[in-house]
């Protein structure tokens, strides 16, 4: 089973950043179709993105403030997940033009394809180094999912990890010293950091939700990533220099795949809100930092102890995704209550005093643990006769 850090669960009362973002975010796509993983250019104030608006999915361009989409890609076969190089010149993507997904750039200015990747295995995601010489990826070409680095003036390959588990959705310093990455290495995906050239990897996030995306600020102050599973997932902003963490989007339906404008002041995603998936952009804005009460969630159990079952109330002040888990003495994982988005309000669970596989429990001592996007609460709870 696995094991959830029981210290940091059961603190009550700590410093966080507060909210970022509190406009409405505007919509800039709005022909019909599915639109997602925008790409800000750092160059002429547009946004690549990916869109099966003729049919299959092809990689266009928008200007930021919204227009007239131009499309970039024309295949039978899929192209996906946009990366405008540093100059604005040239866009990488992952497509499946050769059979399986292998990476490839076109040039906006002359319409020159080239292939970069040639395996039989599937890389995915590219993302531009500073200097316009490199792409960081993922791959599973040795069974698993981890992070490659290819060469463009060289032509090299780098694998940067070497996990047996899954290491996702990479971006590159402001310095393309180090890489920031998911990987699911202790059971579920948080986010890491890891210096080229080495093989210890740093975990910034410990959450009992998915997280992936990472997509760093221009001045390397901010990342923003995705936090839930695909359909429900919201955007949060983690500070590197501090390791606080704020909420960005707080939409009932799925935002994924931020990415920042050239001077840091914009957030592009992609959201269903509206029933499909488009792509927005909203302002952002530090707000500083407030330190909340975890009391807010007015989390209770009754009856207390118990023999038998427990009622378990809760309240959420804004919707976002929610764990509420059972937990023993030992921070092992006994029961998972809630795992999914919730809107604001109060919510009510029972548990029945069993596992996960069904089993009742032993007597004695446990934790119910809530985890609302970055805000944690326990309340001990004790079985009895």
């Amino acid at each position: 089973m696995k094991k959830i850090g029981l210290i940091k669960i059961i603190t009550v009362c700590y410093f966080i950043s507060a909210f970022y973002g509190y406009s409405q975010p505007t919509q800039i796509t709005f022909d019909e179709g599915y639109h997602a993983n925008p790409n800000w250019s750092e160059v002429n104030n547009f946004i690549a993105y990916d869109s099966d608006k003729s049919g299959n999915a092809d990689i266009w361009t928008i200007p930021s403030i919204g227009g007239d989409p131009t499309q970039i890609t024309y295949h039978s076969q899929s192209d996906y997940a946009p990366a405008v190089s540093p100059d604005g010149s040239t866009i990488a993507f992952h497509s499946t033009r050769s059979g399986n997904f292998d990476l490839w750039t076109k040039n906006i200015g002359n319409n020159e394809l080239v292939q970069i990747t040639t395996n039989s295995a599937n890389d995915l995601r590219p993302v531009w180094s500073l200097d316009g010489n490199r792409l960081i990826f993922f791959s599973n070409r040795d069974g698993n999912m981890n992070i490659w680095q290819k060469d463009l003036l060289s032509g090299d390959l780098l694998k940067l990890t070497d996990d047996l588990s899954d290491d996702i959705t990479p971006c590159y310093s402001t310095d393309g010293n180090f890489f920031y990455f998911a990987s699911d290495r202790y059971g579920n995906f948080d986010l890491f950091k890891q210096d080229i050239g080495s093989n210890i990897a740093e975990q910034l996030t410990n959450s009992p939700l998915r997280e992936g995306e990472p997509s760093l600020s221009p001045d390397g102050n901010y990342l923003a990533f995705n936090q839930g599973d695909q359909g429900s997932r919201d955007i949060y902003i983690y500070l590197t220099y501090n390791g606080e963490i704020s909420q960005f989007t707080t939409d009932p339906n799925d935002d994924g795949t931020a990415t920042w404008s050239p001077d840091g002041t914009k957030i592009a995603f992609h959201s269903n809100r509206n029933g499909e998936y488009h792509i927005y952009t909203n302002e952002f804005e530090s707000v500083g930092i407030l330190e909340l009460n975890m009391d807010t969630f007015n989390l209770k159990v009754y009856p207390n102890p118990s023999g038998s079952s427990f009622e378990i109330s809760y309240s959420i002040e804004f919707t976002s995704n929610v764990n509420l888990s059972i937990i023993d003495s030992s921070g092992r994982l006994i029961k998972t209550l809630v795992n999914r988005k919730l809107e604001k309000g109060k919510h009510e669970v029972i548990w029945d005093g069993t596992d996960n596989v069904e089993k009742i429990v032993p007597l004695g001592v446990y934790y119910c643990t809530l985890h609302s996007g970055i805000n944690n609460k326990s309340i001990k709870i004790i079985k009895i006769k």
